[in-house]
Parts: structure tokens; C-alpha cells; sequence
């Protein structure tokens, strides 16, 4: 089975948005992800310069793989950087869209 962090992104303007973060998974076991959070880059690669068909593959891996998030946070204007390891969680696996990422509403 595929691995992942625990998130839900949606895609908003262009910009790639935390929508969810599953309870228990990596994401927000680290205390550093949360609902709102843009991510900016992924594995130090800056997200709008990838395709959507990238992002996928990008959050998801085997199981103890690490992927970093460099995330942005609008209300506190930091920006973090979180490596996360990847794990099953149930949810996450049969999300539709990309892999947590969901199409933005038309």
C-alpha cells in the first residue's frame, strides 16, 4: 500500500492548501501542520514550478521514507520546514482526486 503523511491539500488559486490533517498520522503528530497551512515547497522544491501530476507522487512513498514540507503559515507569517515520515493512514489511501489533493471546486 501506498504511504503518506496524513493531509488533505486543496488547490486554491493556484496555491497548493493543508484542508485536512487526519488525526494520528504523521502530519499531525508533529504538531507543525495544520489546517490552512500552504505548502510552498516539497522536498525543497518549490511547489508552483510542479505539475499537479508531480505532487502526488511526491507525497506519497514507501513506508518510513521521509518527504520535507516547507510549509507557509498566513497567520503567524513564518515559514517552517517539517520532514515527515511516511506511514499507512487508512483514510488518506482511497481519497479520490490526487492523492490528497483535491480539485479545486469549479
Amino acid at each position: 500500500a501506498k504511504c503518506g503523511i496524513g493531509i488533505e491539500l486543496i488547490e486554491f488559486d493556484g496555491a497548493l492548501i493543508v484542508q485536512k490533517v487526519y488525526p494520528n498520522g504523521p502530519a499531525e503528530r508533529s504538531g507543525l501542520v495544520m489546517k490552512g497551512d500552504l505548502l510552498h515547497r516539497l522536498d525543497y522544491r518549490t511547489v508552483s514550478e510542479l505539475t499537479k501530476e508531480a505532487v502526488r507522487p511526491m507525497l506519497f512513498g514507501e513506508r518510513g521514507s521521509s518527504v520535507v514540507l516547507g510549509l507557509i503559515k498566513p497567520k503567524f507569517r513564518l515559514r517552517v520546514n517539517v520532514r515527515l515520515q511516511r506511514e499507512f493512514v487508512a483514510e488518506e489511501s482511497h481519497k479520490a482526486g490526487y492523492g490528497g489533493v483535491a480539485p479545486a471546486a469549479q
